[in-house]
């Protein structure tokens, strides 16, 4: 007898989670196939039990992401999160940082970016009064994009109730951008553009650009590259939000828990995890099922359905499909630019950062080599130039317990402090594997080391000798435990020939195959989850 399911998603990321439960919810029989032991993909958490080089053992916590939005109550996630019949309870309450970041470089003053647009317009007009009429311009055509990027903010009424009446009605986004042009001319009027070329609209003052900078660790690009839609978009999502928002009693990992559990023991789905899809069959035109490898049987199995989700990387999952898709459509799929991928260290350190806690309270501190540097460095050229994201949770979330003795109880003797960087390629990572395993992980600890030392140099004196453990990740850990290409933490890069409207739609042209996550929406946890909405309502509209 066939196993056969109405879905199978494969991954179980933010989009697939999403996309699975929401699908299982409507009535439809759902499997989700995850390779990972946990749930959450590449946003996922991690406890482990470390023995410190004083001897003693704890268990932390470790995190990829270190922010989200719309998690307030009345906020976009937190209502999703509640329809999908989460126990909110289970993830818990959500906190924004005091502060979004600081970029901090050896030869400039401190530039902060802050929660919200009006304390940033005043923050730049306080730092820098000889730069007002440049400082309204930018924040002028923010405010423009802000009122058109979220509909109920609309100026005119009449703009309003006709996106409201028309916008849900036209499926194709080409066909939305003359409709845009009435309702959004700024948005439309800079849709081409890269970040840099929107703020050089209104000033090519350096220290403006560098503030307009600091996202470059959230979504991957620098100005000169990043989509403007893209950088803007989320830059004004935060700042309506009241900031980066970070879980205040758990790690992120409740939260995708929780998802998992609704859509199991709620809705009755099913979760089989350690579960590596090999092959996507496909006959005649139309998807039939997957062929995956269970680890924990150690066997080769098939699941059939009639509609298949891939949740994960679309080149690892599609490139192996090339007779089944047009030759165009293979074409674009092939020459898709993928995104950067990260290096980290999660150092585990004994000392006393209470004093430290102004400099501290940031979502994140950027130290860089130069107010350009996100213009220039590409892990390859590390230390020279460089971008490092530094934050420290167990000071941002004291209630959070990230932090525990080997009794698991909470501890506040040992802090984690989290440095995040562009990743030095996957080529360099492969090359010094090919040496040997011995040769790789001392490469891994030279940079982490240097990460360290400049973090002690430029953030927090004493850190290097404080420290009594770290673990240490790089592209090529990305790659081989989350299956993205190259190790690409945020998916397709978001140029602006890749962005929204050039994003591939959910439908792929195997008939049932479908796409989700930031593969159709964008990076970062709030566009995965996007990006399953919008699956889930072509699924639905094809039933």
């Amino acid at each position: 007898m066939k196993d056969k399911r109405d879905v199978i998603v494969i991954g179980a990321g933010p989009g697939g989670l999403v996309a699975g439960t929401k699908l299982q919810q409507n009535g439809l029989d759902v499997t989700i196939i995850e390779m990972c032991d946990k749930v959450g993909g590449l946003a996922q958490s991690w406890k482990n039990r470390q023995k410190l080089k004083n001897g003693e053992r704890t268990r932390a916590t470790m995190e990829i992401i270190h922010a989200i939005l719309g998690m307030d109550k009345g906020g976009h996630t937190y209502k999703l999160l509640e329809d999908m019949g989460c126990d909110m309870e289970n993830i818990g309450r959500f906190e924004a940082a005091k502060k979004f970041g600081c970029l901090r470089t050896p030869h400039d003053s401190p530039l902060e970016v802050l929660n919200d647009i009006d304390s940033n317009r005043r923050y730049l007009l306080e730092t820098f009064p000889e730069k007002t009429d440049d400082i309204d311009r930018l924040f002028d055509v923010l405010r423009r994009l802000n009122n058109q990027l979220v509909t109920d903010r609309q100026d005119k009424e009449w703009k309003k109730n006709l996106e409201n009446f028309i916008e849900p009605r036209i499926d194709n986004p080409y066909l939305k951008l003359p409709f845009y042009l009435l309702t959004k001319p700024t948005l439309i009027r800079h849709h081409r553009k890269t970040f840099q070329e929107i703020i050089y609209t209104c000033t090519k003052d350096k220290d403006l650009h560098a503030w307009g900078s600091v996202l470059f660790g959230y979504d991957g690009l620098p100005n000169s590259r990043i989509s403007g839609t893209m950088r803007s978009a989320m830059l004004l999502a935060y700042f309506n939000g009241g900031g980066p928002q970070a879980p205040a009693e758990h790690s992120y990992q409740a939260m995708f828990d929780e998802i998992a559990r609704t859509f199991v023991e709620v809705h009755g789905g099913e979760l089989r995890t350690l579960s590596r899809m090999e092959e996507i069959i496909v006959e005649d035109g139309a998807v039939k099922g997957i062929k995956y490898h269970d680890r924990k049987t150690k066997e080769t199995k098939i699941l059939y359905a009639d509609r298949v989700i891939i949740a994960g990387d679309m080149k690892k999952a599609l490139l192996p499909l090339k007779e089944h898709l047009p030759k165009k459509y293979f074409r674009r799929l092939e020459e898709q630019e993928m995104s950067i991928s990260l290096m980290s260290v999660h150092a585990i350190v004994d000392m006393d950062l209470s004093r430290y806690k102004d400099e501290l309270s940031y979502a994140a501190n950027v130290l860089a080599s130069s107010r350009d540097a996100s213009e220039i460095a590409d892990g390859d050229n590390f230390p020279e130039h460089f971008v490092m994201y530094v934050s420290v949770p167990t000071i941002l979330r004291p209630d959070a317990g990230l932090m525990r003795d080997d009794a698991d109880n909470p501890t506040d003797r040992y802090h984690i402090v989290d440095i995040v960087m562009q990743s030095p390629s996957i080529s360099t990572w492969n090359s010094a594997r090919s040496i040997s395993k011995k040769f790789y992980n001392g490469q891994k600890d030279q940079y982490a080391e240097m990460m360290l030392q400049i973090t002690e140099d430029m953030l927090i004196p004493g850190l290097c000798g404080s420290v009594q453990y770290k673990e240490v990740y790089t592209a090529k850990t990305i790659e081989r435990f989350c299956g993205c290409t190259d190790g690409a933490v945020y998916n397709f890069a978001a140029t602006p020939k890749q962005f929204i409207p050039n994003r591939f739609s959910p439908q792929t042209p195997i008939k049932g195959l479908y796409l989700t996550g930031s593969t159709v929406m964008s990076a970062g946890v709030g566009g995965a989850f996007g990006g399953g909405e919008m699956t889930v309502r072509d699924i639905e509209k094809d039933k």
